[in-house]
C-alpha cells in the first residue's frame, strides 16, 4: 500500500520520502537512458520509458 501511493505520489514528494536527491537520480536516469520529462509521478517514469518498474525503482534507490 505505501509502495502504490509513493509510485503515485508527484516525483518531488516521492523522492522526497524516499529519501532520495532529485537532481541526481534524474541525472541517473537519463544517464541509463530514461528521460523523467513529462512524468508527474514515478510511474510515469516507466511507462513513459517503455520499462519495468523494478529497473526504475532499481535505479532510483542505489547508491
Amino acid at each position: 500500500m505505501i509502495f502504490n501511493k509513493t509510485v503515485k505520489a508527484p516525483i518531488n514528494v516521492a523522492f522526497k520520502t524516499l529519501g532520495v536527491n532529485y537532481e541526481r537520480v534524474a541525472e541517473k536516469l537519463k544517464n541509463n537512458g530514461i528521460s523523467i520529462q513529462e512524468a508527474v509521478t514515478i510511474e510515469d517514469i516507466w511507462i513513459n520509458n517503455h520499462t519495468s518498474p523494478e529497473k526504475v525503482i532499481d535505479l532510483i534507490m542505489e547508491d
